[in-house]
């Protein structure tokens, strides 16, 4: 079992209400599935969404959203860049856990930390598995397309995520 699947396992709240941004092709959601109430899978690239959809087509209780990451969970916390005003505590809080998992890399340094705000908006408890330092990647390593998707544009070291209020494991 990957440190991943077993952090999934250690963090996960049977009956939980969970998103994952830049789902990807997570394997690990064929799992998740059946220990959530609702998994809500956002990813900017459809051919993934579309193979995700194929993997759970038994399942009856996830939800695919297709777009960028950003622009969706600000529409989702009620977060208004123009009116820069945003919804607070409970209210917003519509999920259980907000999960990415090698994902906050592929943004753009300022993009990756609204994003993570807006994660923290969205649930009680978010969860990022973020390789640690400088790791270049241009191509979709699943040959689908998504090789502007997969691009690393930004790099984080543990203190990166201390100061964005994370608890880091190694």
């Amino acid at each position: 079992m990957s440190p991943l699947d077993e952090a999934l396992r250690r963090e996960i709240t049977p009956g939980a209400n969970v998103i994952d941004v830049g789902a990807g092709m997570a394997e690990y959601h064929t799992w998740l599935v059946n220990h959530v109430r609702h998994l809500t899978l956002v990813d900017a690239h459809w051919p993934y969404l579309e193979e995700q959809r194929r993997r759970l087509r038994e399942a009856n209780n996830v939800e695919f959203i297709h777009g960028e990451a950003p622009s969706i969970l600000a529409q989702f916390s009620g977060f208004s860049p123009w009116a820069k005003t945003h919804l607070t505590g409970s209210a917003s809080q519509r999920y259980d856990m907000c999960l990415g998992s090698d994902f906050i890399e592929h943004l753009e340094l300022g993009q990756a930390r609204l994003t993570v705000e807006l994660m923290k908006q969205l649930a009680s408890k978010v969860v990022l598995f973020v390789p640690e330092g400088h790791h270049p990647q241009m191509n979709d390593f699943f040959k689908m397309g998504g090789d502007h998707w997969q691009t690393h544009r930004s790099e984080w070291r543990q203190g990166d995520l201390e100061r964005l209020g994370f608890a880091v494991e190694m």
